[in-house]
């Protein structure tokens, strides 16, 4: 559910108990203090629709990947921040600035971590950058990064131009709370001339790694799009992919269409964090979304301004199981 008010800041609610942040004045150019925060609460029910009765369904044991699982009582739900910004354009520090922004909201919640989109270092629409300003993983951006992450106890989702020797790559990265370098992935499925030109695909499988009780999936903007990539994922214990994304004007329907279809597909949340405004004459199609295993919008943005989005993540015990997917257990391919 995406929730507005009529102040004309947007709601970006927790899910399930409405509870809702919105800074002012975000944006990539802000200052480096971070901005006042307003708060607001609006309610908002958890999302349990009745399932149908179906034998097929009901009267078999849920597959491993969709069983319920027996966690400690002491782990707290794990809570994220997708940020919607305008292009970074090469603007380095006014991106950290925006980074350090989204921690001080994260330390107002409670967040365990920040998402962010594709290449938002040093931007996704300047191919002129990208090899000049890439650098490795153990390079100044990433020490400032953990170090910013450390601090303020958050972890930090982003994607980067990502330099290895003489090769380039769109990488997104996942640092922890404690400003350990959770995964790295490199971009498999690169779209269009401008990427094939500027990076190396990727040749590894994309990441599973723990944050507290949650098992969460690395993939970056095209790759959501193709349905193996999210069921490799959630093969191998994804319940979470954290997706930073630079998706243009006139392909909405992938947040609004394929990112749910991926989440219910699998049984699991898809979080998919774009762009507005343009970059380069570029123009990004916003739409960031957070999408739950039943097909339907936990959070979302609108396609023109910066957003927020901060959510409690749902438990896969919170929707009726009638509602999951079982595609996993009930597909058949014909032989011969």
């Amino acid at each position: 559910m995406t929730a507005r008010n009529t102040s004309g800041l947007s709601f970006f609610h927790k899910y399930p108990g409405g509870e809702a942040l919105a800074p002012r004045g975000l944006a990539p150019c802000a200052p480096s203090a971070p901005p006042a925060v307003a708060v607001s609460t609006i309610s908002a029910e958890p999302r349990k629709r009745e399932a149908r009765p179906n034998p097929s369904r009901d009267d078999c044991p849920l597959p491993a990947r969709h069983a319920k699982m027996t966690r400690p009582e002491q782990e707290p739900d794990v809570k994220l921040i997708l940020s919607q910004p305008m292009p970074t354009d090469g603007r380095i520090e006014a991106a950290f600035a925006h980074v350090e922004t989204l921690l001080a909201v994260a330390r107002a919640a409670g967040a365990d971590m920040v998402l962010l989109p594709e290449l938002f270092l040093p931007g996704y629409n300047r191919p002129d950058l990208h090899g000049t300003l890439a650098q490795p993983l153990d390079g100044p951006w990433i020490a400032r990064l953990r170090q910013m992450a450390r601090d303020s106890r958050c972890g930090i989702t982003l994607g980067l131009a990502e330099r290895d020797g003489a090769e380039v790559y769109n990488t997104a990265v996942a640092i922890g709370p404690d400003g350990t370098i959770l995964a790295s992935y490199r971009k498999i499925q690169l779209f269009g001339p401008m990427e094939r030109a500027s990076f190396r695909p990727g040749d590894a499988p994309p990441p599973v790694f723990a944050l507290g009780k949650r098992r969460l999936g690395l993939l970056i903007c095209y790759d959501i799009e193709f349905p193996a990539h999210a069921a490799d994922l959630a093969r191998r214990g994804a319940d979470v992919i954290l997706v930073p994304t630079a998706n243009p004007e006139g392909y909405e329907f992938v947040a609004d269409v394929l990112v749910p279809a991926r989440a219910h597909e699998n049984a699991l949340i898809v979080a998919y964090a774009n762009y507005c405004g343009s970059e380069e004459g570029l123009r990004f199609s916003g739409r960031s979304v957070i999408a739950g295993p039943d097909a339907r919008v936990i959070a979302g943005a609108g396609a023109l301004t910066e957003a927020i989005l901060i959510v409690t993540l749902p438990e896969r015990d919170d929707y009726e199981p009638g509602l999951l997917s079982m595609q996993a257990a009930d597909l058949r391919i014909p032989q011969g």
